[in-house]
């Protein structure tokens, strides 16, 4: 929820549909043949929901953004895998998409309705959030966990470099023009 606004998925007797209280009515804002899949989220009257396509790779899961404010609804994500894991803060929306090797967590700006990848690994990322600009995700690689954190207004690509097995190994990654970290990673589930 969002202050007085509510969405959730609800089944209306043929298939799952994405419903809004917006502080005085219910609004309906799917009305299709196909399922809406994960949980939509709000923020400022603007919905994340996602949605199954059928395109010319199949049939996959989209991110479509409803904005409360003009009624519209925008599809930001037209690929050919399945895309989920949803979070929305102040225009700004993160997700995980299949890159054919892996899951990897991007982020749509609705100001500049531009998308960028924020991550290029070998392995699974999970969960990723969106706070203020703040952006991030956990991901698993040879049996331990990391979390890792992409500061505002930066978009970092990580490529994973590794920093031993220590328990809490807590690595820095430079900014580009010298001032503080670029993007850091702690290492919290080492066995050595």
């Amino acid at each position: 929820n969002d202050g007085d606004q509510v969405v959730w998925l609800q089944h209306d007797g043929n298939d799952w549909e994405v419903f809004l209280y917006d502080g005085t009515a219910i609004l309906q804002l799917t009305d299709n043949s196909e399922d809406e899949s994960g949980w939509p989220q709000i923020d400022a009257g603007l919905v994340t929901l996602s949605g199954h396509v059928f395109d010319a790779g199949g049939y996959d899961r989209e991110i479509f953004l409803y904005d409360e404010a003009t009624g519209n609804t925008t599809q930001i994500t037209n690929d050919l895998s399945d895309d989920g894991a949803v979070s929305i803060d102040t225009g700004q929306v993160v997700w995980l998409a299949d890159d054919g090797v892996d899951r990897e967590v991007l982020l749509y700006d609705m100001a500049t309705a531009t998308t960028t990848q924020i991550t290029n690994t070998v392995y699974d990322e999970y969960d990723p959030q969106i706070d203020a600009g703040q952006v991030t995700w956990t991901g698993y690689d040879a049996g331990d966990g990391e979390i890792f954190h992409c500061p505002e207004s930066v978009r970092c690509l990580l490529r994973r470099t590794g920093c031993g097995h220590h328990l809490y190994c807590d690595l820095q990654f430079p900014h580009p023009d010298g001032g503080g970290p670029l993007l850091s990673m702690v290492d919290f589930l080492s066995t050595t």
